[in-house]
């Protein structure tokens, strides 16, 4: 829920078209860092972080897609 606010700061700032690219570069890496979690704790906090992003990313391209 508050990452859908955080964002939309950024889609007003930066477009979103740029948002939308950062939010895919950024679900990359986080994937990528998910995957070589040392431990749950590590795997928790990534997964939240990247829940965040995932949330961002759909926004930018449901008002991008209309």
């Amino acid at each position: 829920m508050t990452s859908r606010f955080s964002f939309s700061t950024f889609f007003d700032r930066l477009g979103r078209l740029k948002v939308l690219l950062l939010s895919s570069i950024l679900m990359v890496i986080l994937g990528t860092t998910a995957s070589f979690s040392v431990n749950i704790y590590m795997l928790a906090v990534v997964c939240c972080m990247q829940s965040a992003v995932v949330a961002g990313a759909r926004n930018a391209g449901f008002v991008y897609g209309e």
